[in-house]
């Protein structure tokens, strides 16, 4: 946000979209393939950028910008393969945002995605995809609030 001098600030001025989506339903990840998250729990969406009924997988940028974006995936136990966190804007990776760590034991296990100031305009789409190399489906873990996918800016 810039301000200029002589500007006249309203409270529209500074309240600024703030949203924290989470998954609490299980999502099922095909090994290899980078997926978005599908978020059903919305904690905080001061400006309706998220639906928990269609398109859940994604924030819709409701006022142009720079966001702090944070997120991170929350897989299920397996001790096999890669695990892996990124964020998109508009279909591109955020570039410096993935994260892709090696299994080194088959507890559940949690990737954060690098946290990132990026420029939105109104409209993009944000999403965090999460990949995940055991060779087979594996679910993402939803097991308790501290082990559940996020999205926050």
């Amino acid at each position: 946000m810039v301000f200029y001098a002589g500007q006249r600030l309203t409270a529209a001025d500074l309240n600024y979209p703030l949203a924290l989506l989470r998954q609490t339903t299980l999502q099922a990840l095909t090994s290899g393939a980078w997926t978005a998250l599908t978020f059903t729990t919305e904690d905080i969406d001061s400006h309706n950028g998220h639906s928990t009924v269609s398109n859940t997988d994604r924030y819709v940028v409701q006022r142009s910008g720079n966001y702090l974006i944070a997120g991170k995936t929350a897989y299920a136990a397996n001790g096999t393969g890669q695990r892996g966190s990124r964020m998109t804007k508009n279909g591109v990776v955020v570039a410096g945002s993935q994260v892709l760590l090696e299994r080194t034991g088959a507890n559940n296990c949690m990737v954060p995605a690098a946290t990132m100031l990026v420029p939105f305009v109104v409209n993009d789409i944000v999403r965090i995809e999460g990949i995940q190399t055991s060779g087979g489906s594996l679910n993402t873990s939803v097991s308790g609030n501290d082990e559940q996918s996020f999205l926050s800016l």
